[in-house]
């Protein structure tokens, strides 16, 4: 899924990832592992990992370190709430930074083609 600069797209992604995972007919490793890839909300994750305990040691937590701490957060002396929302709020910021730096010269580019008259006007019937 296309992650974007615009925070609100992040819930709608996780809701898609808990819909997919909720519809799927086999909750398989593959599935697991996409969704714990796109959810971008805590209590998302938390369902995850209470409902399939064995996404706790998927792959996928080595590549988000909110996730692996929220994996064992409920054991004594696990991190706290404050850090793992802190981490994800990162992951969210260095994944609309990404957005911007793709997007930023290809949406200069578009502008600049309109300047010149070089693109169909928006609304023109072809």
């Amino acid at each position: 899924m296309k992650k974007t600069r615009r925070l609100a797209d992040y819930d709608v992604i996780s809701n898609l990832a808990r819909i997919r995972l909720s519809t799927a007919p086999r909750k398989t490793r593959s599935i697991l592992q996409w969704a714990l890839r796109n959810v971008f909300r805590v209590e998302d994750a938390q369902w995850i990992f209470e409902t399939w305990p064995a996404a706790r040691s998927l792959p996928v937590l080595r590549e988000r370190s909110w996730l692996a701490a929220l994996s064992v957060s409920a054991e004594p002396g696990g991190p706290a709430l404050e850090a793992i929302l802190a981490d994800l709020m990162h992951e969210i910021a260095l994944l609309q930074q990404k957005d911007i730096l793709y997007w930023s010269p290809i949406i200069h580019e578009l502008r600049e083609m309109r300047r010149n008259g070089l693109l169909i006007a928006e609304g023109t019937r072809i």
